[in-house]
């Protein structure tokens, strides 16, 4: 919703706030929850790259593939390279 609204630090903060509930039960399901906090670090790299913080951006995106690749999820692949 914040990021609709333009507000990019806002919606920055829930990112962040959503990646660290999906990492505290990442461990309690692995293959779902590994597609689940690549998703996250896709949103949170999402707000970085939108506020101009490429470097954060890429770090984000690197951790989101890493994830991602071993999952062979082609989408999930497609929408973290697109950035």
């Amino acid at each position: 919703a914040a990021l609709s609204r333009g507000d990019l630090q806002t919606a920055l903060a829930d990112f962040r706030q959503a990646l660290e509930r999906h990492l505290a039960g990442a461990p309690a399901q692995p293959g779902a929850a590994s597609a689940t906090v690549a998703r996250a670090y896709r949103n949170v790299a999402n707000a970085y790259l939108l506020l101009g913080d490429v470097d954060q951006a890429v770090e984000y995106y690197q951790k989101g593939l890493t994830l991602a690749g071993p999952l062979g999820d082609k989408a999930l692949l497609a929408g973290i390279y697109q950035g």
